[in-house]
């Protein structure tokens, strides 16, 4: 999937979130559940990558797998680019701006070595 896809399923996930759970009139609500949301994702995926390292209890460690890991690395993209969405972020333009930035910096770096 490129990232004009993923913007595409984005704009059309947005709208049926929206229609789903209330158009809400304060946007700043909306970024802040989908904030909230974000930070529920993260915790999913670092509990994966803890059962991963063999950090978690042994209950935990049983429902461990590539599939599920995979997903919740999924769910933080998606909740992000959402979240990118609802605040006019064009994240191909912002993803292609920091790769050059750190292009530069490791450039940078490697020159003064």
């Amino acid at each position: 999937m490129t990232l004009k896809e993923l913007s595409l399923f984005i704009q059309a996930e947005d709208t049926r979130l929206r229609s789903m759970h209330g158009n809400y009139e304060d946007e700043e609500k909306r970024l802040l559940a989908r904030t909230v949301k974000l930070s529920e994702e993260v915790g999913e995926l670092s509990e994966m990558i803890l059962s991963h390292c063999s950090f978690q209890r042994k209950e935990k460690l049983e429902v461990l797998s590539k599939e599920k890991i995979s997903g919740e690395f999924a769910d933080v993209i998606i909740v992000c680019a959402l979240l990118a969405h609802a605040m006019g972020v064009d994240l191909e333009d912002a993803i292609e701006k920091k790769i050059k930035i750190i292009e530069e910096r490791h450039k940078k770096h490697l020159e003064t070595v």
